[in-house]
This record gives C-alpha cells, sequence and structure tokens, in this order.
C-alpha cells in the first residue's frame, strides 16, 4: 500500500514538474524572457576617465568622457568595436585635449550599420591618449552594454 501511495506521489509531482520546466521553456524559447534586455546598461573604463554620457545607434558610439587624471590628457584616438559583426569604428573626432575635471564629447562612426536596431549591443572601447607635456602612450580600455537606438 505504501509503495502505491508513493508512485501515486511521484507521477502526480512528476507531471506538475514537467508542465513547468516545459513552460520555462517555451517562455525563453519564444523570446518573452531575454536575458539580455534583464542586464542594465553601462560604460565602464578606467576610474580616471570615466563615461559619464553614452548613447549607441546603428552606426554612431557617442561617449561624453571626464578627465579624472590630475593634469590635462590627450585623447589621440578611440577605437570602438563590435565582437559580434566583426567591424570596427574608422572615424573618432579625435585627438581631443581634455582639460582637468572636464569632459569631452566622441563621436564615432561605423563604415557600415554594425548593430541592429532596439537590441542590446555590447561595444569594446579603446582608448590612446598621452598626459599634456609628457611623451608617454596610454592605453585604456572598456566596454559599453546599452540598447541600439
Amino acid at each position: 500500500m505504501k509503495a502505491q501511495a508513493s508512485l501515486e506521489f511521484m507521477t502526480t509531482y512528476g507531471w506538475a514538474l514537467l508542465v513547468v520546466i516545459t513552460a520555462i521553456g517555451a517562455i525563453v524559447y519564444f523570446g518573452f524572457l531575454d536575458v539580455n534586455t534583464l542586464q542594465k546598461d553601462y560604460c565602464d573604463t578606467i576610474p580616471e576617465l570615466p563615461c559619464t554620457e553614452y548613447s549607441l545607434n546603428q552606426t554612431q558610439v557617442k561617449l561624453q568622457l571626464r578627465n579624472g587624471f590630475e593634469r590635462d590628457i590627450t585623447v589621440n584616438s578611440i577605437r570602438v568595436s563590435n565582437d559580434d559583426t566583426g567591424i570596427f569604428t574608422v572615424n573618432c573626432n579625435a585627438p581631443q585635449v581634455i582639460f582637468i575635471s572636464q569632459n569631452a564629447n566622441f563621436t564615432c562612426t561605423f563604415a557600415s550599420p554594425a548593430f541592429t536596431q532596439s537590441s542590446k549591443s555590447t561595444v569594446n572601447i579603446l582608448i590612446n591618449y598621452t598626459r599634456v607635456g609628457g611623451t608617454a602612450s596610454h592605453v585604456a580600455q572598456g566596454a559599453l552594454l546599452t540598447t541600439v537606438r
């Protein structure tokens, strides 16, 4: 009698568990629960050169960088790339001097559309800069995750 009761218990709850797993699978498969849409937007670079504003459309990345160094810097170049498509920017408005505690705006343009509109995309940022009056070149790496507008 105990064996029959435990078998009925396992069968009943087994079917219920199977239905729940199938429902979750269908929700994920059909895109109702997209993990990328749940991620928070961010722009992450080195602490001394943070992104204060950013936006992304199909052909451009716009960045606003703040100089947190103790000296003025010259941003010599910015390279932005998309690992998903292999496309990288060919034009950013650099070189540009950023004074201490000031912001500078950069617009990086892709040669062809690199992103799908309304999707979340990640781009890699490579900033080449020198301190004003210095000769050594420095590189800052970063990443940007946001929705394509």
